[in-house]
């Protein structure tokens, strides 16, 4: 079954959006009396049927709904340094959503060798990967230099991946299991002395991912996975 995007009205009646009607009823050829998937990104999901009103107004009889994502065990918000090439944190943005993810922040730090993210993208990708996944929630998705997103998260469990030791550092097995978790990767190059000063001094804790050396993507990827 096809996955679409769509809205309760204030009439409390299910809408397909505009680009997701085009692309259920032109695209994919969509009739009245099939039976679709609508999601709305907040994390609910409902069974639903074309009518003959969907083709004018978008609007689809509900069959069921039902919550998604209740057996996660915590909320992660993911700020990562944008790799060289860009499909690499399209991919990551892509299987973190199918794994679940609730808020991606690209992060411009001193290293970052890439200045400029098409956030545009990202948000299609992320849809996409919403719809293919079934996942209820569709992450926000921003991009801030490092120094601002430090200084202004309000995040009550804070972390920041660490390649360096430091006393008492965590390992990624214990960061707390929270609804409030944000989490930072720094670039290949990792992130600076200055940085990680910063960033501790904001209330972040270093932790690791271990011996080995990971690319950005793979270390991301590893911390959403954690949450199971």
């Amino acid at each position: 079954m096809d996955n679409f995007i769509g809205e309760l009205t204030s009439q409390n009646q299910l809408i397909l959006l505009k680009d997701e009607l085009a692309h259920c009823t032109k695209v994919l050829r969509k009739k009245s009396g099939d039976e679709i998937g609508v999601l709305n990104g907040k994390g609910d999901f409902w069974l639903a049927k074309l009518t003959d009103k969907t083709y004018s107004s978008g609007e689809v009889e509900v069959l069921n709904h039902r919550l998604l994502n209740a057996v996660l065990p915590y909320k992660i918000h993911i700020a990562v340094a944008p790799t060289k090439s860009a499909d690499r944190i399209e991919w990551l943005l892509e299987k973190s959503i199918e794994t679940g993810l609730d808020a991606f922040t690209v992060l411009y730090t001193q290293r970052t060798e890439r200045k400029k993210t098409n956030i545009d993208r990202l948000e299609k990708i992320a849809v996409a990967a919403l719809k293919q996944s079934g996942q209820g929630v569709l992450p926000i998705i921003q991009e801030i230099k490092f120094k601002d997103f430090v200084k202004n998260s309000t995040a009550t469990n804070k972390y920041i991946a660490s390649c360096k030791e430091y006393d008492g550092m965590l390992e990624l097995k214990h960061l707390a299991k929270s609804n409030d978790l944000c989490v930072l990767i720094g670039p290949e190059g990792d992130f600076t002395k200055e940085e990680y000063d910063l960033a501790m001094q904001h209330g972040f804790v270093p932790f690791s991912l271990g011996p080995q050396r990971f690319r950005t993507e793979t270390a991301a990827l590893l911390v959403v996975m954690a949450r199971f």
